[in-house]
C-alpha cells in the first residue's frame, strides 16, 4: 500500500499538470503552468509521473546526500556561490511581474520616493539603483536583489552546514531553499523581498549561535530590527527571540508555558523578561532605521492599519472559503515539497518496500543496517542545536504563518506569494529536523516536485508576454480578484505595455480607475494614454479627476492648463498657470505655457514678459516663436524678424517661423 508521502506526491503533481490545462481563473485553477507551451507542460508532466516511480525516486533523493557532502567544503562552496552571480544575472527577470516590481522601477526611474511597508529595502535599492545608473536608475533598478542572490545562495549553506552534520540532511534543505520559485526574487527582481530573506537566514543563524550560548541575546534582536525596517512583515518573527529566551533560561523543553525556573524579582520569568526586552530593542531599532531613511513609525501603522492593509479585512473575511482556498493555494505553492516530505516521515511501512519488491534477505539486512546508521548520523545532527533553537524555529514559522492568516493574497489564489515567501524557510528547517528519516525515495520526490515547479515558474517569469497574459487571465470576471488587486494589476499591466502596445496600454489604465475611482496615479497615467492617442477631451478629464484626487503636482497642474488652452478655456488655462508658477517658479514651462496663453487672449505686452522670461532659463524654440509672434503684434518688426531666426536656428524644421519669416518685410538697409 503506498505511504503518505506517496499518495501525497501523486496528488499534488496532478493538481499542477490538472491545472495546466487550461487558464482557469478562479482560485484553484490558475497556475504559471497554465501558460507554459503545450510541449513544456506535457515534459513536466512525464518527469512528475516518471518519479512515482520507486527507483528514479530513489536515484534522486541520493543526490542530497551528494550536494550535503561538498557543502562541507567551503572553498568549494565560495566558488559555486561566486559562479552563481552570471546565472543570476543572465537568467533576470526583464520585466517586474511579481507584486511591487513594476511600480518599485517605476517610481526609480521618475525619482519618486516611496517606501510603503519596506522603508530599508526602498531606500536601499533606490540609492543603489541611482549609484548603479544615475541618467536611468530605472534600469538599475534589479541590480541590488541580483547582488543578493549569490549572498542567499552562501548564507543558507553555511545555515545547513551549522545545523546538521550529516550530509544527507544539509544538502536535503539546502536544495529545498534554492530549489524553489522564490528564486525568482533574485533574477533582477527590484523588491524587498531579496533582502528580507537574506536577513531572515541571519536571524535563524543568530538565533542558532544565541541558543549555544556564544552569541548574546541582543544579536538576533539586532537583526530582527533590521528585519521589521526591511519589511514590516518581520515583526511576526518576535515570538521566536521571545521563546529562545524562555528556552535559555531553562524553560522545560516540553512545556514552554510553564514558569521558567529563574524569575525576576517580579515573580515574572527571566526568560519572558529578557525576550521582551529583547523584541523592544528590536522595535526601537526598527523604528530609528525607518526614521533615518525617511519614513515614520506613524506612518508605517497607519499603513497596516488603513484600507489597503489590516483595516480593509473583517472577522467574517478570516473564517470565509475564498479565504480557506487562497491560503491553501498559497501553502501549497510555497510548501508543497515539504507537505511530501513530512508525509514520507509519517510512512513507515514505505521504508520496507524494498521486501515488497523481491530483495534477497541478506540485501533487506543491508538495507536496515544503512538505515540505522543513516538514523543514528541524523540523530546526532538534529541534538546539534539545543531543543530550545527548534521551539524558536517553530515560533518563527507560527509567526509568518499569521500574517498568512491576517494579511489577504491581494491578486487572490496563490498569486500574491512573494509577501509569504518568509514561510519556507522555517518550515524547510523543522521538516528536514522531523523527516530525518524519511525514505531515499520520498526525499527523491519532495526535491523533483521542488524543481518543477521551479523551472515552471522562470518559463513564465523570464517571458514576459506570458507573464502579462497571466494577469490579464486573472482578471476575468469568475476569478478572486477584488477592487484593489484589480487596479494594482492593471497599473502594472500599464507601466509594462507603456511603448509597447499603446491600445492595450490605455485599456489597462482605464480599468484601474474603474477598480479604483480612488487613486489620482491611475487617472494621471491614464490622461499620459490618452494624450498619445491624441484623444485630448478624454485626457483632460483625466487630468482635471486627477487634481481632483488631491495629486497637485506640477506636472499634472501643466496638463490641465494645457488641455483648458486646447480646448479654448483660455481664462480657466491662465489661471491654472498662475497658481504653478507661484508654486514653481524656476519651471520655464510655466512661463512659457502663460505667454502663449496670453498671446491668444491679445495681451502681447504681458505674454512678451513671460516669454522672455522662459527663454532666459530655457533656449526653446516653440517659446522664441510665440515672442516673434509678441513682438510683431506690438509692432517691433525687426526683433520679431530676429526671434523667428532664432527659432530656425534651434529647429532649422520649423515650417512657421520660416513663412513668418518670409512674410516680414525686410530690415531697411543701413546708409
Amino acid at each position: 500500500m503506498p505511504g503518505v508521502g506517496v499518495l501525497l506526491y501523486a496528488a499534488l503533481a496532478l493538481a499542477i499538470v490538472l491545472a495546466g490545462v487550461h487558464a482557469d481563473p478562479r482560485p484553484w485553477g490558475v497556475h504559471s503552468f497554465a501558460f507554459l507551451p503545450r510541449p513544456l507542460w506535457l515534459a513536466a508532466a512525464i518527469v512528475l509521473a516518471l518519479f512515482l516511480v520507486p527507483v528514479a525516486a530513489r536515484r534522486a533523493g541520493q543526490g542530497a546526500g551528494w550536494i550535503g557532502a561538498r557543502l562541507s567544503r567551503l572553498p568549494v562552496l565560495a566558488v559555486v556561490a561566486l559562479a552563481s552571480a552570471p546565472v543570476f544575472y543572465l537568467a533576470r527577470l526583464e520585466y517586474q511581474f511579481l507584486g511591487d516590481g513594476m511600480v518599485w522601477v517605476n517610481a526609480i526611474d521618475e525619482g519618486k520616493p516611496f517606501h510603503h511597508f519596506e522603508p530599508l529595502a526602498a531606500t536601499l535599492t533606490r540609492l543603489l539603483a541611482k549609484a548603479w545608473a544615475p541618467a536611468h536608475p530605472g534600469t538599475a533598478a534589479g541590480a541590488f536583489s541580483l547582488a543578493l542572490g549569490p549572498v542567499y545562495l552562501l548564507v543558507t549553506a553555511l545555515l545547513c552546514r551549522a545545523l546538521w552534520k550529516d550530509a544527507a540532511s544539509r544538502g536535503l534543505a539546502w536544495l529545498l531553499l534554492l530549489l524553489h520559485p522564490v528564486l525568482l526574487l533574485y533574477f533582477g527582481y527590484a523588491e524587498s523581498y531579496p533582502l528580507l530573506l537574506v536577513v531572515e537566514v541571519a536571524f535563524v543563524l543568530t538565533l542558532a549561535r544565541a541558543a549555544l550560548r556564544r552569541l548574546p541575546l541582543v544579536v538576533p534582536s539586532l537583526v530582527l530590527g533590521l528585519a521589521m525596517a526591511t519589511h514590516l512583515t518581520a515583526i511576526a518573527w518576535a515570538p521566536a527571540l521571545v521563546v529562545l529566551a524562555l528556552g535559555r533560561s531553562g524553560a522545560p523543553a516540553r512545556a514552554l508555558t510553564k514558569t521558567a525556573s529563574r524569575v525576576g524579582p517580579s515573580g515574572v520569568p527571566a526568560g519572558l523578561l529578557a525576550g521582551l526586552a529583547a523584541v523592544v530593542l528590536a522595535l526601537g531599532i526598527a523604528a530609528a532605521t525607518a526614521g533615518a531613511v525617511g519614513s515614520s513609525p506613524t506612518r508605517l501603522l497607519r499603513d497596516v492599519l488603513g484600507g489597503s492593509g489590516l483595516g480593509g479585512e473583517s472577522f467574517r473575511w478570516v473564517f470565509s472559503s475564498r479565504h480557506g482556498i487562497d491560503l491553501l493555494n498559497e501553502l501549497l505553492l510555497l510548501l508543497a515539497p515539504v507537505f511530501v516530505l513530512l508525509g514520507g516521515a509519517l510512512s513507515g511501512p514505505s521504508r520496507s518496500a524494498a521486501a515488497a519488491e523481491g530483495r534477497t534477505q541478506a540485501g533487506e539486512n543491508r538495507q536496515r543496517a544503512s538505515r540505522k546508521a543513516v538514523r543514528t548520523t541524523a540523530d546526532a545532527g538534529a541534538m546539534l542545536m539545543p531543543r530550545a533553537f527548534w521551539n524558536s524555529v517553530a515560533a518563527l514559522l507560527v509567526g509568518t504563518l499569521a500574517v498568512a492568516l491576517l494579511v489577504e493574497p491581494r491578486i487572490g489564489g496563490a498569486r500574491d506569494w512573494d509577501l509569504f515567501v518568509p514561510l519556507l524557510l522555517p518550515a524547510v528547517l523543522l521538516a528536514v529536523h522531523v523527516a530525518s528519516t524519511a525514505p531515499t525515495a520520498t526525499v527523491g520526490r519532495a526535491l523533483v516536485l521542488a524543481l518543477v515547479m521551479l523551472v515552471g515558474w522562470l518559463a513564465v517569469g523570464l517571458h514576459a508576454k506570458r507573464s502579462a497574459q497571466r494577469l490579464e487571465v486573472l482578471q476575468e470576471p469568475p476569478g478572486t480578484f477584488n477592487k484593489f488587486a484589480r487596479g494594482y494589476a492593471n497599473e502594472t499591466l500599464g507601466i509594462y505595455y507603456r511603448g509597447r502596445d499603446l491600445e492595450a496600454g490605455c485599456a489597462a489604465w482605464l480599468r484601474a480607475t474603474q477598480a479604483n475611482p480612488a487613486n489620482p496615479r491611475y487617472f494621471n497615467n491614464l490622461g499620459m494614454e490618452e494624450l498619445k492617442r491624441n484623444n485630448i477631451a478624454a485626457a483632460c478629464v483625466a487630468f482635471r479627476r486627477t487634481l481632483e484626487l488631491g495629486m497637485d503636482e506640477y506636472f499634472v497642474r501643466y496638463n490641465v492648463a494645457n488641455c483648458d488652452r486646447q480646448e479654448g478655456n483660455l481664462e480657466a488655462s491662465e489661471k491654472q498657470l498662475d497658481q504653478l508658477i507661484a508654486r514653481w517658479p524656476q519651471r520655464w514651462e510655466g512661463f512659457s505655457a502663460r505667454g502663449k496663453v496670453r498671446l491668444r487672449l491679445e495681451r502681447p505686452g504681458e505674454a512678451l514678459v513671460d516669454l522672455q522670461t522662459a527663454a532666459r532659463m530655457q533656449q526653446d524654440a516653440e517659446t522664441y516663436y510665440s515672442m516673434g509672434l509678441a513682438l510683431e503684434a506690438l509692432g517691433r518688426l525687426a526683433e520679431a524678424r530676429s526671434a523667428w531666426e532664432r527659432t530656425l536656428q534651434l529647429a532649422p524644421s520649423h515650417a512657421a517661423a520660416r513663412e513668418h519669416l518670409q512674410a516680414a518685410p525686410p530690415p531697411p538697409h543701413a546708409p
